[in-house]
């Protein structure tokens, strides 16, 4: 099933709102998602490192908890996940 014009409109409203992390109640920073191998000596700390798979579907940007650094996606139902288990967290510093 095809995304109608409606999906766009309100993915700019989900996007334009404030989205707050869910461990320290903080107002997350909308960031751009780097996928693919970063270059270790460019500054990372404007962008979210999403790793080397990247996909169709993949999302292009997220949410950085100012906190701890913890990278969130909005869900379609609005809901904000972490992008990484606890595992998996890529550290933005490199």
């Amino acid at each position: 099933m095809g995304r109608g014009d409606g999906y766009s409109e309100i993915k700019k409203v989900m996007d334009q709102k404030t989205h707050y992390c869910p461990e320290h109640n903080t107002a997350l920073i909308r960031k751009r998602i780097l996928y693919g191998y970063p270059d270790p000596s460019a500054d990372h700390s404007k962008v979210i490192l999403g790793g080397c798979c990247v996909s169709d579907d993949s999302p292009k940007h997220g949410f950085e908890c100012p906190v701890d650094h913890k990278a969130f996606i909005v869900n379609s139902k609005g809901e904000v996940e972490p992008i990484f288990d606890d595992d998996e967290e890529t550290d933005n510093g490199l």
